[in-house]
């Protein structure tokens, strides 16, 4: 589980087991359920989805300041593993600073 920190409290973050989650920054760096990551794991870890479990869901976590190349990447990672069952959400990271 990841763990977040906010307001000087940890709260421990529960992941769905019925979707990934592909986590990318404003600097473009990926995370696969919230744990930072290269691109070649995420890819590995697709990959793996569409063996095991073609049908799951993805969920694609991006702050509006992610270099568009890099949500194209997973996109067409998912698009070439054949995983269709897409989520897209975005953030500001700046949204929840005081």
């Amino acid at each position: 589980a990841e763990m977040e920190a906010t307001g000087g409290t940890i709260h421990e973050v529960k992941f769905d087991d019925k979707q990934a989650i592909v986590g990318l920054d404003a600097d473009g760096n990926f995370y696969w359920d919230g744990q930072p990551c290269s691109t070649n794991f995420m890819m590995e870890q697709l990959r793996q989805t569409c063996i095991t479990d073609p049908g799951k869901r993805i969920r694609i976590d991006m702050d509006r300041h992610t270099p568009f190349g890099r949500f194209v990447e997973v996109m067409d990672a998912c698009q070439f593993y054949n995983l269709t069952n897409i989520g897209i959400r975005t953030y500001d990271e700046n949204y929840n600073r005081e």
